[in-house]
């Protein structure tokens, strides 16, 4: 017996054939707007695709589900996107490609090198590399003895590549993003990386150049290493509490060194931070003369240029970060690069402290702590915390006091006579009576 065939629904527009294609239901909102619910059975196994508010884009979408279930069928993926044949490296390349593509993301040089150096090369007890393992077939329990096997490198000396646990937890988090993205791309069933915890990590007290005399007697050896920029970026860096990255790809176009403001001299400059978010950064007196003379000698837009990187092979690759393309430098322009600095910025505290034992600074400081010691130096000559947070670009003040606004223990010198009050005498001492022998 043929199948009965059901009354064309009322409330169905016009447009729409009857019966509806298989795959395609008519199921109106409660408000009777027009809703079409999308399933796909290209498999055998009925998905559901879509919802669509017109006839004609519920079948485009279920045409384009038909395409897509055939192109998975050609490489061996399964229905919804199961990637059988996508391995960890394949897939995680993908993700970056997409996140990148964010103009507000702006770590994808930092999550690919953690992936290159600790992830895709790793390999379990069957010397099988996590790189190519297919993304579909990895499960907790790799992912667990592949972080334990980062963990044993926290205890490890120099030669053993150690690891800090904030090293590891930043590969975590890395590897976190990536999974939860392939499994919204329903290329894994499941996320393996759901509810996996990172480490304690120790706070880490915040390196500072402590005084004014070890600002002057490191500016002075900044002269003698190989780098006749560093004096003036270390200057910067130490008077506008800027990001080494800022500075380097900072621009005369942004420099506004004759600025007035109520008829006052008010010069200040642009820089672009995380988030791609240009904030303005007042120019101190301290460090205004380093910008004039540079501004009077300059060669270019760029405030510190650099020169291109020699390369180890004929037509490698130069390595550009993620920040400096979005930079979009000019032909010929060539911002430096930031470990090259970092190289003689350690050589010149090397020299420095050799020549002052009794005053060294901190051989763990990095580039990025001339950060903190100008949000400290700030503090301690009784600047304001507001207009501070605004210098460093930060969203919430209270992220500059818990993270930079760290007094040092002499900014306590005035303050060890606040409390007042009279303490006694102690009352003398009596000595026990003497007893007399028989």
């Amino acid at each position: 017996m043929p199948p009965v065939l059901k009354p064309r629904p009322d409330d169905l527009p016009s447009d729409a054939p009857w019966p509806l294609p298989a795959g395609i239901v008519w199921n109106p909102f409660p408000d009777q707007r027009p809703r079409y619910q999308v399933y796909s059975r290209a498999t055998g196994v009925k998905r559901y695709v879509d919802t669509a508010s017109t006839f004609g884009a519920a079948l485009a979408l279920q045409i384009a589900a038909a395409a897509e279930a055939e192109v998975n069928r050609r490489e061996g993926i399964e229905e919804g996107g199961i990637g059988r044949r996508r391995t960890l490296r394949d897939a995680c390349e993908a993700y970056l490609a997409s996140r990148r593509l964010d103009p507000e993301f702006s770590s994808g040089d930092a999550y690919e090198h953690r992936l290159v150096t600790h992830v895709y090369d790793e390999t379990d007890e069957r010397k099988h590399k996590m790189g190519d393992r297919f993304i579909s077939q990895i499960t907790r329990a790799h992912l667990m003895a592949w972080r334990e096997k980062l963990k044993a490198k926290l205890a490890k000396g120099r030669g053993g590549a150690r690891l800090s646990p904030a090293t590891i937890n930043g590969v975590h988090k890395t590897l976190k993003a990536a999974f939860g993205w392939f499994h919204e791309m329903r290329w894994i069933e499941t996320d393996p990386m759901a509810g996996m915890s990172t480490l304690d990590e120790p706070e880490r007290d915040k390196t500072i150049v402590e005084d004014r005399g070890q600002v002057e007697g490191f500016l002075a050896v900044c002269h003698e290493v190989a780098c006749a920029d560093l004096p003036d970026i270390v200057a910067v860096l130490l008077g506008t509490g800027m990001r080494i990255s800022e500075v380097l790809l900072l621009r005369w176009s942004r420099v506004f060194l004759d600025h007035e403001f109520k008829g006052r001299s008010l010069p200040y400059l642009q820089t672009e931070g995380k988030g791609n978010k240009v904030r303005a950064v007042p120019i101190l007196d301290v460090i205004l003369p380093v910008l004039q003379r540079r501004h009077a000698e300059r060669t270019g837009d760029l405030v510190f240029p650099g020169s291109p990187l020699r390369r180890k092979k004929e037509g490698a690759r130069k390595r550009v970060s993620q920040r400096e393309r979005r930079a979009m430098l000019a032909p010929g322009e060539h911002a430096r690069d930031s470990r090259a600095v970092l190289r003689m910025y350690r050589k010149a505290i090397a020299i420095y402290n050799s020549r002052h034992p009794d005053s060294p600074i901190d051989e763990r400081i990095r580039l990025h702590d001339t950060r903190h010691t100008f949000a400290t130096r700030w503090v301690e000559e009784g600047g304001d915390l507001f207009q501070l947070s605004k210098i460093l670009g930060h969203h919430d003040v209270k992220l500059t006091v818990d993270t930079y606004a760290r007094l040092s223990v002499r900014g306590f010198a005035d303050e060890l006579g606040r409390m007042s009050f009279q303490i006694p005498d102690p009352l003398p001492k009596q000595l026990p009576a003497a007893t007399g022998g028989k």
